[in-house]
């Protein structure tokens, strides 16, 4: 996928980590909800200390129930330690980024999203699937984490790793991520989007 040029908004700047996981985009079966609710209830189960936050617009699963009712259903046991919020406001939502300790996008197929993008241009260490499109960002633990297979067994253990490494290994790849981020910089983007315009038409 041609890179498009991605800045950061100005108005937020680099944040502290706190101490949750979170997930923005469609609550919905192709964003990964069927693996990621029990990947989370796994991870919250075996780590205490930790709070998940889902941040997107509700859908209807094919049995006809509403995505979050069914995510209730199953985080019943951990929810004092969940929040489930809608759709929000970009300023709303770029300083539960910028804050989060990892962000986990566990989309089934993507085209370059910008959720990729935002998470790793505040320096949050990403969870997400290999064979989803997140490969040309992510970097296997060098610019984030890849989990290997669809499952939500594989989820979880990627977020474990995560949740285990040392602040020296997350501020290596805090790094890694601005600097890839920076690569799309407007001017970067640009001439990359010319030289392959020019290629396309020769």
């Amino acid at each position: 996928v041609v890179e498009p040029p991605f800045v950061r908004d100005p108005k937020w700047q680099l944040q502290e980590q706190e101490n949750y996981g979170l997930f923005f985009g469609g609550l919905s079966h192709l964003k990964g909800m069927d693996l990621l609710v029990p990947a989370v209830k796994s991870v919250l189960t075996s780590h205490p200390e930790l709070r998940f936050i889902f941040v997107g617009s509700d859908s209807t699963r094919k049995d006809g129930q509403e995505m979050t009712s069914w995510m209730k259903e199953q985080l019943v046991s951990v929810m004092d330690r969940i929040t489930i919020l809608g759709a929000l406001p970009h300023d709303e939502l770029i300083p539960l980024i910028a804050q989060s300790r990892f962000c986990v996008l566990p989309s089934l197929f993507d085209n370059l999203p910008n959720t990729c993008m935002e998470a790793m241009a505040y320096g949050r260490v990403l969870v997400a699937f290999r064979g989803s499109s997140f490969e040309q960002l992510i970097d296997h633990s060098v610019t984030g984490f890849l989990a290997e297979d669809r499952s939500s067994e594989s989820l979880a253990s990627t977020m474990r790793t995560v949740i285990e490494l040392s602040s020296e290994e997350v501020q290596r790849i805090r790094s890694a991520s601005l600097e890839r981020i920076a690569m799309m910089s407007p001017k970067n983007a640009v001439t990359n989007l010319i030289d392959f315009a020019v290629g396309a038409g020769n």
